[in-house]
């Protein structure tokens, strides 16, 4: 391949370009709602009238989370 009349010499080191697509890929979760569930369920029904709530806020905004990112 030549470019402008040189030869085209690819200089790009491809394992660690791989690697930094894969870097930008990852997301760094903490699912520390699991520890609170129960606590938080807890709270939200409490003097709750009606059929009480099964899945807390920071869950549903967890699952939000993967789903505007296309998971």
């Amino acid at each position: 391949m030549k470019k402008r009349g040189k030869k085209y010499k690819a200089r790009r080191d491809w394992r660690r370009y791989n690697e930094k697509l894969v870097k930008r890929g990852e997301y760094y979760v903490n699912p520390r709602f699991l520890d609170t569930w129960l606590d938080e369920i807890k709270k939200m029904n409490h003097r709750k009238v009606g059929q009480p709530f099964l899945y807390p806020t920071s869950m549903i905004e967890f699952l939000a989370f993967f789903k505007s990112k296309g998971f």
